[in-house]
């Protein structure tokens, strides 16, 4: 089994990046991150390998978003702005990008990030989130008509 650390310099971009794309909220998404890592020193799953590992960490990262967003302590407070950090998406075509796509509903963002960001494919994707791959293709025709009709508005504001 690879050490903590090398997993945590391995993973812990990937697992901040899906946390945020989730949550929309950069320090919520640091805890998740942290709780993520603390729940595999704790557990020690066996992974087989790489596809495996990387497979727990976005599974597991999702799991701990619902249980925070489901947690009565993030319904009963009023979330602070989210910070955008340009390393997740650089430049400028792509900030506006970002900015719509946070603007989705949790369950299309995570899609989205999985899909176009991360690169998997939607079958992969349908078993990270436990989900049938229809749905996952069903949630990404929904963002896609959702974020340009976002993004069409924008653009209508610069005329």
């Amino acid at each position: 089994m690879p050490l903590v650390e090398e997993l945590l310099s391995k993973y812990s971009g990937l697992v901040f990046r899906v946390a945020f794309a989730r949550l929309n909220d950069r320090t919520a998404a640091e805890d998740i991150m942290q709780e993520v890592f603390l729940r595999f020193y704790k557990r020690g799953p066996e992974l087989r390998d790489e596809d495996h590992e990387k497979a727990w960490f976005i599974h597991a990262t999702v799991n701990r978003c619902k249980t925070h967003l489901s947690s009565r302590w993030h319904r009963q407070t009023v979330p602070m702005a989210a910070v955008y950090d340009e390393s997740c998406v650089p430049g400028e075509t792509a900030l506006e990008v970002a900015e719509a796509v946070r603007m989705l509903p949790k369950t299309l963002r995570t899609a989205v990030y999985l899909y176009y960001y991360e690169r998997y494919k939607t079958r992969e994707i349908a078993t990270m989130l436990k989900l049938s791959e229809a749905a996952v293709k069903s949630q990404l025709l929904r963002a896609r008509k959702r974020l340009k009709e976002l993004l069409e508005v924008k653009d209508d504001d610069y005329i």
